[in-house]
């Protein structure tokens, strides 16, 4: 009897260190799993690090191969935190990116040229870099280079003089379009060329006074484009290099419309291939509506109007409208129908569309259309329901874009879900399907980003404390079964 007990504790004990030896290798292959390939198995809300349809789409038209390095040599304040954590992040997305297509991209070479000043030397020797090139993302495919800072990842807040006890903090992240802009430059020989109109009016493109559309240019020149202004009053053709001619319709002061040679020049310009962008102004004509007409979308007179909660007022009957509803076929519009897209214009024009144009942005079933434009009261016959606010339509070789809202071009309002959408209307009618339509900046307040601490804390917190547990568990068991008897 007695060799018998024996005989089964002995088993016992070798059943549960098999039992905890099998447990604690499955931790560990889970773990070793989650954490060196968690991006693959993307679990964040909105799925923010997912490599997504377009994004190998992308990867698949790089007509070759890009190598990245990434030199870094930050200071440990807290500015220096953050633009290291910027620089992690896109290393990150460049990483799965390589990942998911390794001829396209190569894995990224991050440096830390303090630790290794060697290996540091030798890459830029290699690479032809210049001491000064750090913190910085450089891209290499063949004989082309080309390199973005921190500053083109993300808008960072730091602490100034007015605001010395401000926390650095990033307010704006555009990690993924940055990288994807830049791959699909420094693979391709060819430059979208953008032209915007200048001289009737209109706001200047680089200005560091007063109303400008220097944020525009930026993001334009950023995603792959070199942008130049082009007068629409001078009887000239518009330049045969341009991919793309956005046209201003409102401004700072009164603006000028589009001459009947001009307008002919636009149409000429759209059966050639060429792009056009329309924005309408608030109140009077751009000279391009009888264009519009014939291509199916019509200018109705008023404003759209809604209620809805205004910035920093009350709950009331404005021009301030929200364009949420979506064309869920469109190039533009398809990326974005899977999100909660708000896009708030102050004032817009409403369109009439019809064959072959499509309505790519409406608003929600409250808004109506108010021919009073100094006070948005809707009256009995004032009926309720989706206002259009954006079409597209392709035209002979080329693309036209009709939005009716100007300013939301401006530096003070670019910004949100109005730049992307406007953003995704410029690479459309430019023929740039190449960068995912709608990437943007996108907001990283829900984001829990998993640095080298946390990550290592993550790993052996659930290396220690499951196994504990079932240990402590047998025990326990073990100790009430001892008790029992």
């Amino acid at each position: 009897m007695i060799d018998f007990i024996r005989a089964r504790r002995f088993k016992t004990r070798i059943h549960v260190t098999l039992q905890i030896l099998l447990l604690l290798w499955i931790v560990w292959a889970i773990n070793l799993w989650s954490f060196h390939d968690s991006i693959r198995g993307d679990w964040s809300r909105g799925s923010h690090m997912a490599v997504t349809a377009s994004d190998r789409g992308l990867l698949d038209a790089l007509p070759r191969s890009v190598a990245v390095v990434i030199p870094v040599d930050l200071p440990p304040t807290a500015a220096g935190r953050v633009r290291a954590r910027v620089l992690r992040q896109a290393m990150r997305w460049i990483d799965e990116l390589s990942r998911s297509a390794p001829d396209s991209v190569a894995p990224p070479v991050l440096v830390d040229v303090n630790r290794e000043a060697d290996r540091w030397e030798l890459i830029r020797n290699a690479r032809g870099l210049e001491a000064d090139a750090l913190n910085k993302i450089h891209f290499f495919c063949g004989e082309r280079r080309l390199a973005l800072e921190v500053k083109d990842l993300a808008i960072i807040r730091e602490p100034t003089l007015m605001e010395p006890e401000a926390i650095a903090r990033i307010v704006v992240d555009r990690v993924r379009e940055a990288v994807e802009a830049a791959l699909r430059q420094v693979a391709t020989d060819q430059t979208t060329e953008i032209r915007i109109s200048q001289g009737s009016g209109e706001p200047p493109l680089n200005s560091s006074r007063g109303p400008s559309l220097a944020a525009l240019v930026t993001d334009l020149q950023q995603r792959g484009a070199r942008v130049a202004g082009h007068s629409l009053t001078l009887a000239e053709s518009i330049d045969e290099d341009a991919d793309l001619l956005v046209v201003l319709g409102g401004g700072i002061q009164s603006v000028d419309a589009v001459t009947a040679s001009m307008r002919r020049e636009v149409e000429r310009f759209l059966e050639g291939g060429g792009g056009v962008l329309l924005l309408l102004p608030a109140n009077g004509e751009t000279g391009l509506e009888e264009l519009m007409a014939s291509a199916g979308i019509s200018v109705l007179p008023g404003l759209a109007a809604q209620v809805t909660a205004v910035p920093n007022r009350a709950v009331q009957s404005s021009f301030s409208v929200v364009g949420e509803r979506l064309d869920p076929f469109h190039p533009i519009t398809a990326p974005m129908i899977n999100e909660r897209f708000a896009a708030r214009w102050t004032p817009s024009r409403v369109l009439e569309v019809h064959e072959p144009a499509t309505a790519l942005l409406s608003t929600g079933p409250s808004a109506w259309l108010e021919r009073d434009q100094i006070s948005a009261r809707r009256d009995l016959e004032e009926l309720p329901g989706p206002q259009i606010l954006a079409a597209a339509v392709p035209i002979g070789a080329g693309r036209l874009v009709v939005v009716g809202n100007w300013n939301t071009t401006l530096s003070a309002l670019w910004k949100g879900d109005s730049r992307r959408f406007l953003l995704a209307c410029c690479d459309w009618a430019a023929g740039r399907d190449l960068l995912p339509a709608g990437a943007g900046r996108e907001p990283v307040s829900f984001r829990i980003e998993l640095d080298e601490k946390l990550r290592r804390s993550f790993f052996w917190t659930s290396f220690c404390v499951m196994p504990g547990c079932v240990v402590l568990g047998g025990l326990l068991v073990g100790w009430a079964r001892r008790r029992d008897r």
